[in-house]
């Protein structure tokens, strides 16, 4: 199969957060459940996803996760397949698929449960599949340790830049919480991960993630690619983001 027909259509979405920040909306429901315009969030999100090739996608629960498997059930109503897996208690982005780890596709698209980003996943994928082949060639995909983070220029009111990239190479030199001016890239919330990076993840009951335990370490190895987009970012983490978000979806 030739680069350009690669596709993913595997999704592992995060969406198990308390969003304590969103207040009184989420006492009674999940964030992902949080209505925009008067549809769920998550539906939103995995509508858009089911669009953009990526129909099967594993749900990664919490916080009233009942309510999010009654809500979807197999997927089948929205044209895709859904399954879940729900943490017995909060542990973390990271932590939350350790949980999940016999569920996991050997290659996936992770989704932050509270962030929409609308842009061409498949084209992503293919990128990241020719890095990974130029780089490291005799690597299956259980054993290549490597990951894709989708970048963006930060903009608005999002956080500073946590991605220092080569944008010869695409490869991400460093990536840093709250990194300098060097760190000119903030991540989207969109990522490619192997099951591969997943068992890098130390095992713990304590609350652990990603950009903690397992992004540094890969980009210290020059594992972790960069793809840049342009596209509009936003998330719901507060009433303000929320807002933006219900005035810029139909």
């Amino acid at each position: 199969m030739t680069a350009d027909k690669l596709c993913c259509q595997s999704g592992v979405v995060l969406a198990g957060g308390l969003g304590t920040r969103l207040g009184d909306l989420t006492k009674q429901i999940p964030k992902p459940l949080v209505e925009v315009n008067g549809i769920p969030f998550l539906e939103h999100q995995l509508k858009m996803l089911c669009r953009r090739g990526v129909t099967r996608v594993l749900l990664l629960t919490g916080y009233l996760g009942n309510q999010i498997q009654e809500r979807f059930a197999d997927g089948s109503a929205l044209g895709m397949s859904v399954s879940y897996s729900e943490e017995p208690k909060p542990r973390g982005t990271a932590g939350a698929l350790t949980v999940a780890h016999s569920q996991l596709p050997d290659e996936f698209f992770l989704i932050y449960g509270d962030s929409y980003l609308d842009f061409d996943y498949q084209q992503a994928y293919a990128s990241f599949s020719r890095w990974k082949h130029q780089n490291f060639p005799n690597a299956s995909n259980d054993e290549g340790l490597a990951a894709m983070v989708v970048a963006r220029r930060p903009g608005g009111d999002v956080e500073p830049g946590n991605v220092k990239l080569d944008l010869r190479s695409g490869t991400i030199e460093s990536y840093r919480k709250g990194g300098n001016g060097e760190y000119r890239f903030v991540d989207a919330g969109v990522l490619i991960l192997t099951k591969g990076t997943v068992n890098l993840i130390p095992e713990t009951d304590e609350v652990s993630n990603l950009e903690q335990v397992i992004y540094p370490k890969l980009a210290d190895n020059n594992r972790l690619f960069a793809v840049i987009t342009e596209e509009p970012f936003y998330d719901i983490g507060t009433p303000g983001r929320l807002s933006l978000f219900s005035r810029s979806i139909k």
